[in-house]
Order: structure tokens, then C-alpha cells, then sequence
């Protein structure tokens, strides 16, 4: 009698157990379904993530990326189903130049250097949209705009500037930020003093003219440990963010 009191105490313990347990079960398994519909790839993710920073969460959750290796030239495909905007593309800039050039062309919206102008309706027009690039690489970048507009840019600005370079499909930018930085580690590993490299160098705007040869000793005093610390921490973001939409930086060797 004894051991079938002792049974039934455990059983109706094992039995509140679970009962206490099945709702967190039934809730981890609702969780796991709905992230497994959701599941997007990291060129899927980083596309989106292009379009929440330039439009907001609510206008970029109407459109759905699809990541398709076609192991060709890059290519885009558009159609509007549900009500929501599905690009299907060979990269992630592939898929944003998709998702920008349905914004221009069936919505008349922009997102420009001076600001941006969204028109994006409650009911999307209906569109089908293709194309394909001619160029495995598209460039982008002047040496002498990282004199003329960007030696002062912090990370927010850049970021704004590498969601442009996204929206119209740019996938091999120059990155020549903070080279002057790795210069000097160099060379005073080679025993020269920071004196002789301020010689060297110039103010940050007038840097593309030093860095070709036509210009020195003019303000490279400007360039402080601070400046070349800063400039380091740039650069990595920069470069962490163009390998994540899957662009390929190019790095300065020497003039």
C-alpha cells in the first residue's frame, strides 16, 4: 500500500511538471517555427538592413529579398506579390539596386547626397522589373574626393554613404582611409622620427595631392596620434560593413 501511495504522489508531480512545462514548450516551438518561415541568408540580412537604415523598419518590411547564385554576372528580378515587393538578386547589390530601382521608378522616390523623398503607397503598384549588369565590377570613388569631401567624415556619414553605394548597385569602392596611419607605423619601425614624417605629410584635406606626389610638408603636423587613431577605428568599420553587403574595398598600396 505503501509504495502505491508513494507512486501516486510522484506521478501527480511528474503530472504538474508538465503541466507547468507545456506552455513554455508550446511557446519555444511557436518561436522556432516562426523564425524557421523568417530564416533570411546573410546577403538576404544585409540587404534588408540597407533599407531599414535608409527607409525605417515599416517602409523596408514591405519588400522581401531572395538570394539567388547564378554564378554569373549580376542580376536582379522584381514582382510584387501580397502586396509586398519581392527581389530576387545574385547579390546583395544586386538586390538593393533592385529594391532602389523600383523605388524610383514605380514609386518616385529618392534617396539622394541632400536627402531623400519616400512616396511609397499603402497599396504597392503592381511591377515587374529585370535586368542584368554588363560589369562584374562597378567602381566607385575618386582619390581626390577623400581630399575634397571626405577627410572630416565620422561613421555616420560613411555608413550613409556605403547605403548609397548599395541603392545603386556599387560593389568595388577605393578605401583609403587611414593609410597615412599604417605609413607611419612603418616607418617608425625604420627609425624615423615623427618630426621628419610630419615633413612628409600634409593637412587632411590636401592628403590625395600627398599621396601622388605632388605635394608635402604643408600641415602634416595636423595629422596627431589622435587623428590616426581615430582614423584606424574608421576604416575598420567601413571595411566590416563593405565585406558584409559583399563588396570589394580596394586597399591603397603606395603612390
Amino acid at each position: 500500500m505503501a509504495a502505491i501511495k508513494i507512486k501516486n504522489i510522484l506521478f501527480k508531480i511528474n503530472t504538474k511538471a508538465m503541466l507547468i512545462r507545456l506552455p513554455i514548450i508550446l511557446l519555444l516551438l511557436i518561436v522556432c517555427s516562426c523564425n524557421g518561415d523568417e530564416h533570411e541568408s546573410s546577403e538576404e540580412l544585409a540587404a534588408h538592413n540597407v533599407l531599414k537604415r535608409t527607409l525605417g523598419p515599416e517602409e523596408a518590411s514591405k519588400f522581401t529579398f531572395k538570394y539567388i547564385n547564378n554564378n554569373s554576372l549580376d542580376t536582379y528580378e522584381i514582382e510584387v506579390k501580397n502586396n509586398k515587393v519581392v527581389v530576387r538578386g545574385s547579390s546583395t547589390t544586386a538586390m538593393t539596386r533592385g529594391a532602389y530601382d523600383y523605388l524610383k521608378n514605380v514609386t518616385n522616390s529618392m534617396v539622394t547626397w541632400s536627402g531623400k523623398n519616400i512616396n511609397i503607397p499603402a497599396e504597392l503598384p503592381d511591377a515587374t522589373l529585370k535586368a542584368s549588369s554588363p560589369y562584374e565590377n562597378r567602381y566607385y570613388l575618386n582619390v581626390c574626393a577623400f581630399g575634397y569631401s571626405t577627410p572630416y567624415w565620422d561613421w555616420e556619414r560613411w555608413e550613409k554613404e556605403i547605403d548609397w553605394m548599395a541603392l545603386r548597385g556599387m560593389n568595388f569602392p577605393l578605401a583609403l582611409v587611414a593609410s597615412e596611419a599604417i605609413a607611419t607605423r612603418v616607418w617608425k619601425k625604420l627609425g624615423l622620427s615623427q618630426e621628419e614624417i610630419n615633413k612628409f605629410y600634409t593637412a587632411p584635406s590636401l592628403l590625395p595631392w600627398q599621396r601622388m606626389g605632388n605635394v608635402n610638408n604643408l600641415g602634416g603636423d595636423l595629422l596627431t596620434k589622435e587623428w590616426h587613431d581615430g582614423q584606424v577605428a574608421l576604416q575598420h568599420k567601413i571595411l566590416n560593413r563593405l565585406k558584409e553587403l559583399n563588396m570589394k574595398p580596394i586597399l591603397p598600396a603606395f603612390a
